[in-house]
């Protein structure tokens, strides 16, 4: 599990262009495997600040966020 992340969440570079932060839901059209079908990078050492496509399913405090 990457720093900073809780159980089943996960932070990679997709194809070396965008970020992407997941998170299971346990529901299998949901949660797909980007990385059985597409280059994935999950380096240890991240830039400071990253801009991400979070596909976590509902926040509960959207505002919040």
């Amino acid at each position: 599990m990457s720093p900073g992340l809780q159980r089943g969440e996960d932070l990679f570079q997709l194809e070396e262009a965008i970020w992407l932060w997941t998170s299971l839901l346990g529901v299998p059209i949901y949660d797909f495997a980007f990385d059985r079908f597409f280059p994935c990078r999950r380096p240890y050492l991240r830039p400071d600040e990253v801009e991400v496509i979070a596909r976590v399913g509902a926040l509960e405090d959207y505002a919040g966020t």
